[in-house]
């Protein structure tokens, strides 16, 4: 392979990350990000509506619950789903807190790995494998946020235990893009201070076809500096 394509191809492999750190973060993950973030809270003011909404039926019906066992009845329902509310919008008030903290760390990720992609190609793979990851578990959480209807007056439609559920699985999925941030930084960092070599670059990856253009992008990079 000539010296030319080793030097196309290590720009091509660079290329989706090498503009990180130029004039902020263009990247649709974390527009993405922002975008669940101002869903959440929506979703937190709906259900603080619907504490508002249960507790005023409660003073209309508590008026005639002495006369009528149905309206007592109701009138329990109401305050337990008045709780319920309650409950709810604190747990999406805290998750699109949690989502807002995650697209700043994001957008650090971004700014940090902008720089140490440039020095480093098995940092840039790690980076790559990561980004590819976070980008997956967005779109995951797109797709459910979507199929849960909690977004317009579907929150009222869906039980408590959907929205329970997905709010877990929301959580859950801020807590996997922070772990793999947070891992990602470390391993880049721990491999600018390695050799380059072709075992560093098999310690992180998997794919087997980044593999082989590894291989190429590193015997020019061994060939130009060493």
């Amino acid at each position: 392979m000539s010296y030319r394509l080793h030097i196309l191809m290590f720009a091509l492999l660079l290329m989706p990350f090498a503009t990180a750190d130029a004039g902020g973060p263009p990247e649709p993950e974390f527009e993405a990000l922002i975008q669940m973030h101002k869903d959440m809270y929506r979703c937190a003011v709906k259900s603080q509506e619907k504490v508002l909404e249960s507790s005023a039926v409660n003073v209309q019906n508590k008026t005639n619950a002495e006369k009528l066992a149905d309206i007592r009845a109701k009138v329990d329902k109401r305050l337990n789903d008045a709780s319920d509310w309650v409950s709810l919008s604190v747990a999406f008030l805290s998750l699109s807190t949690e989502i807002y903290k995650l697209a700043g760390e994001y957008k650090e990720f971004l700014t940090e790995c902008g720089t140490l992609v440039k020095r480093n190609p098995a940092a840039a793979f790690k980076y790559y494998k990561a980004q590819r990851y976070i980008n997956s578990e967005i779109q995951r959480a797109q797709k459910e946020i979507a199929a849960s209807g909690l977004l317009g007056a579907g929150i009222g439609k869906a039980t408590m235990e959907q929205k329970s559920l997905t709010i877990y699985s929301l959580k859950s999925t801020v807590g996997n893009i922070r772990s793999t941030i947070s891992s990602t930084l470390f391993q880049c960092r721990w491999l600018l201070g390695d050799k380059i070599t072709f075992m560093n670059i098999y310690e992180v990856l998997s794919d087997e076809e980044v593999k082989k253009a590894a291989a190429s992008a590193v015997a020019w990079w061994n060939h130009k500096y060493q």
